[in-house]
Formats: structure tokens, C-alpha cells, sequence
């Protein structure tokens, strides 16, 4: 049902009202069938970086660098001059990405009128994450009622801004803006040169799928954990606090202690994470109330990250749950 109603979902999204952006650009948020998101993708082209003389009739040209310009949609609109690139630089399209992302859901046996697709573009498409969530046979329950989806994430800049990436990893349905959690291995990141390998995307789905049922073993280990509010109080104000700074530990106290994010009664308090005088702000869909376990604790941290508001800070702090849980855990 849920594929059914994703698939019927062709719009623009502001996950919780939070505007999302990457490296300061505006994120524009889509979901609908991988086809569907096709027809939203831009396309790009280069040319010689060159300055037209006054009268017109020659250019100087700087022969080390290339304009990446963004091609003029077939609905009509301009082209627009999108960033400074050298000339070693591989010019990957999105759509590039998204058709190897295709072809790799594809070749493993998943047709693509099962999966759903969320796309975030920056205002001039320069930036595209595409997040392909794979059917319901391959969820996780963690026991709550509240199943977390297995999904293919792809990152792409056609002007070097970031490198190309691909990852597993797991969007839990409970919310909107998504508490996500992925300890997987199987990645590819690179630079946008002539050794990058946008094939093996499908080796990152591969990777994924077959390593699943090792990751859902490690959250079955992370719920059966029970830790006490102690345990948790000495981890925030600690580790949790060296890594995330004090005002990130400080709410993921509140959260794991209340179910409720929250904010500061006095922004320049001086006290322990654990200790800071917090004013409640909105309730944590399916958060444990108090968190009694690991993976309690380890949603609260999905949450806090899923909250920044640059995607490129999402990605940095996601990739450190698995670490931050395993030293609440020693």
C-alpha cells in the first residue's frame, strides 16, 4: 500500500516545514517513480571559458578551465552558466546516475514500478541526491511497529563541488523528515576524474543487499541492549558531547529522556549537556519514551541528524551513529 500511495505522490516536498540546502543552495524535494523524477532531471553541457571582446568578433579564452552550463529545458527557459571546472574534470550527468541507479535495480531482479523515488535538486539542479527506496520485502521491523526501508542513495555535482557518492542505507517511515541510520559497507565515493567508476553503483546495490540481513542483526543487537538513563546520561555528556558538541548532546538527552526535541531556556547556560534547563518543542514520532536501548538511543541521533539543514552535514553525521553507539555500548 505504502509503494501504491509513494508512487501516486508526485510533488514537491518540505520535509516538517525545514528548508533544506547544500552548501548554502536551496534543496527542492521531490518523490514519485523513478520515470517521473526522469523528467525533472537537468542536463548540462561545457564549453570553453572565454570573455567576447567589446566588439564582438573575438574571445579571450582560458584554455586550462571549462563553463559547465545548464541546458535550456524542452519546455522552454534559458541557459544558465553553472560553475568553473578544469579540464580533467569528468562531466557526470544526473542523468547519467539515475540511469545506472535504474539498471542496477534492474539487473537484481526488482522492477522498477516497486520502488519509490525522492529526488533533491539544488535551485540550478548543480547538486542532485536521488534516493531509491527498494520494495517492502526488503524492510526491517525493528519490533515497534514503525519498519525501516532499505534504499539505494546516489550524490552527484556536475561543477566539483562534492564527489560523486553511492550508499545503502535505511529510511525509517515513522516521519517525514526521516530518521535514518545505515552502518553498511558497500559505498563508492570519488572524484569526478577519469578514474571514477559510476558503474559500480550496482555494486553497491549488490553489496547492499546481500550484507541487509547482517545490518538487521546488528540493530537486533543495538535493541536488545537495554541501557539505563545513567548509562546514557555519562555517554552524552561525554562522548556524545566531544563529537556532536554540547548542544547536540544536550537535546539528544532531552529526546531520549522525553520524546520530545527541545530548546534552549538560556542558549549561554553553563552546565553539562545532561543538566541544561530545555524548553520541549515537538514530539519525536515513534521515539521510546525513555529510551530503554540502543537502537532508542541511536533513532534519537538519526533524528538530530536528519534535522541539520545542509545535506552535506546529513551525510557527516549519519556516517558516525554506528561509531557513537558502539562506544555507548563499551
Amino acid at each position: 500500500m505504502r509503494e501504491e500511495a509513494a508512487r501516486g505522490r508526485l510533488a514537491t516536498r518540505s520535509r516538517s516545514g525545514l528548508h533544506r540546502r547544500w552548501l548554502g543552495d536551496e534543496v527542492h524535494e521531490h518523490s514519485g517513480t523513478i520515470r517521473e523524477m526522469a523528467d525533472r532531471v537537468p542536463t548540462f553541457r561545457r564549453q570553453p571559458l572565454a570573455i567576447p571582446n567589446l566588439e564582438g568578433t573575438k574571445s579571450t579564452v582560458n584554455w586550462s578551465r571549462d563553463l559547465i552550463v545548464k541546458c535550456a529545458s524542452p519546455s522552454g527557459g534559458e541557459e544558465v552558466p553553472i560553475g568553473v571546472v578544469s579540464k580533467q574534470y569528468r562531466l557526470v550527468q544526473h542523468t547519467t546516475v539515475l540511469a545506472h541507479a535504474a539498471g542496477a535495480i534492474e539487473s537484481a531482479g526488482i522492477s522498477l514500478s516497486r520502488v519509490a523515488c525522492d529526488l533533491g535538486l539544488t535551485t540550478n539542479g548543480e547538486r542532485m541526491a536521488l534516493r531509491i527506496r527498494l520494495p517492502g520485502q526488503y524492510d526491517f521491523d525493528p519490533g515497534d511497529g514503525h519498519p525501516m526501508a532499505l534504499r539505494l542513495e546516489c550524490f552527484n555535482s556536475v561543477e566539483a563541488s562534492c564527489r560523486f557518492m553511492a550508499v545503502m542505507g535505511w529510511l525509517r517511515f515513522v516521519c517525514e523528515n526521516g530518521l535514518v541510520i545505515g552502518i553498511s559497507r558497500g559505498s563508492v565515493r570519488g572524484r569526478h576524474d577519469r578514474h571514477l567508476e559510476i558503474e559500480e553503483v550496482g555494486q553497491v546495490l549488490a553489496e547492499g543487499l546481500r550484507s541487509a540481513d547482517v545490518e538487521k542483526a546488528v540493530y537486533a543487537t543495538w535493541i536488545s541492549r537495554h541501557v539505563k538513563q545513567d548509562l546514557i546520561r555519562s555517554w552524552v555528556d561525554g562522548h556524545l558531547a566531544d563529537s556532536w558538541g554540547k548542544k547536540a548532546a544536550a537535546r539528544a538527552f532531552h529526546i531520549c529522556r522525553t520524546g520530545c526535541d527541545a530548546e534552549f531556556e538560556d542558549p549561554f547556560e553553563r552546565a553539562k549537556p545532561s543538566q541544561r534547563t530545555m524548553k520541549p518543542s515537538r514530539a519525536i514520532p515513534g521515539a521510546a519514551v525513555p529510551a530503554r536501548n540502543v537502537f532508542s538511543v541511536s533513532q534519537a541521533l538519526s533524528w538530530l541528524a536528519g534535522a541539520r539543514g545542509d545535506i552535506q552535514e546529513q551525510l557527516d553525521w549519519r556516517r558516525q551513529i554506528p561509531r557513537l553507539m558502539e562506544a555507548l555500548m563499551n
